[in-house]
């Protein structure tokens, strides 16, 4: 898009609405929108001007925000943005978000917030911020709506099987469905994986001579375990891939650069032997067990970007069984 002349409508009206003052706050927060607007301006004197007077407030950078998103917005009819994991945001983030919702002259934007009901109860900020939304919905002339997604039941996961397995009798699945209603509580990653285990261990078979599925549910009763099948099945995988990769990988967070594995590797031998090491992780160790954990679903590689990102659910527990393996002497404060 960039160079195109859409791209440089917004681009010109970006410069035109914000003016130079409200885009060196936007700098200040993301340095890259200065290589959108630098041509013809000269940000980068203006934001170190800007940055040594201070008195940056919050409520300026949130009017500036609101104006940037207004014009993007008017350009894509809606915009949607979803946010996932909206409960670990923090109060700027969603004071930020509650302006941009409650922006009643912004009528093309779309936000939708994911978050997860376990984790946020009546004091969590976020229950406060979703208060206050639907208390100024009408008001301030904007939807709030809520849509609470639980597991699934029996007569759903039996509908998953059944495409899954290319199957069209709903009574030929539905004891295995409620086997995995038992095993998973309905929760969809954990059914898929849970189905995988079966296939792995010869517990759910495929037979080229009738050419369909066939499984003894009595066997995946006896044989399946009823609670950490899921992070036991995804140990077994990681324990064939070299152990300090994912060690040091549990300790990198939630966002990382897959240079940096080698780099942190290295630091901490350095630290708990108390000298220089020749130990190494080659980059093909590295680049194997970050191809394993993506197509596990365990994180996801940014088009573009080295830039790594895990997908947290599933990621959290191979995280906690990790830590549960590195002496806690070994990990960097």
């Amino acid at each position: 898009m960039r160079g195109s002349e859409s791209f440089d409508k917004i681009r010109d009206e970006v410069i035109d609405k914000l003016g130079s003052e409200n885009l060196c706050r936007l700098i200040n927060i993301i340095p890259e929108l200065a290589e959108v607007v630098g041509d013809d301006l000269n940000m980068e004197n203006m934001t170190k001007q800007h940055k040594q007077g201070g008195g940056e407030t919050k409520a300026r950078f949130n009017y500036a925000f609101r104006f940037f998103i207004r014009v993007v917005a008017s350009h894509f009819a809606p915009l949607v943005v979803l946010l996932d994991d909206i409960q670990w945001a923090d109060a700027a983030t969603l004071d930020l978000l509650q302006v941009l919702i409650a922006d009643h002259q912004n009528g093309s934007l779309i936000m939708i917030g994911v978050y997860r009901s376990n984790e946020v109860n009546e004091v969590h900020l976020l229950s406060r911020i979703i208060r206050d939304l639907k208390r100024t919905a009408e008001q301030d002339d904007f939807n709030a709506t809520e849509i609470e997604i639980g597991n699934l039941n029996t007569s759903q996961i039996n509908e998953v099987i059944m495409l899954l397995l290319s199957i069209e009798e709903p009574a030929k699945t539905l004891g295995l469905a409620n086997i995995c209603l038992k095993r998973t509580h309905g929760n969809i990653f954990s059914l898929l994986v849970f189905l995988e285990m079966l296939q792995t261990q010869g517990l759910l078979q495929y037979s080229l001579g009738r050419f369909e599925w066939g499984w003894d549910e009595q066997r995946i009763l006896s044989e399946s375990d009823a609670t950490s099948y899921v992070v036991d099945l995804m140990k077994q995988k990681f324990e064939r891939q070299p152990s300090s990769v994912g060690q040091r990988l549990a300790c990198l967070g939630f966002s990382f650069e897959p240079a940096i594995l080698n780099t942190v590797w290295t630091i901490v031998s350095e630290q708990r032997n108390g000298t220089e090491t020749s130990e190494t992780v080659e980059d093909e160790d590295i680049d194997a067990f970050l191809a394993l954990v993506e197509q596990e679903g365990f994180l996801e590689i940014e088009p573009d970007s080295t830039t790594t990102a895990y997908i947290d659910e599933l990621m959290t527990k191979f995280r906690r069984l990790q830590y549960q393996s590195y002496p806690p002497t070994s990990c960097l404060a």
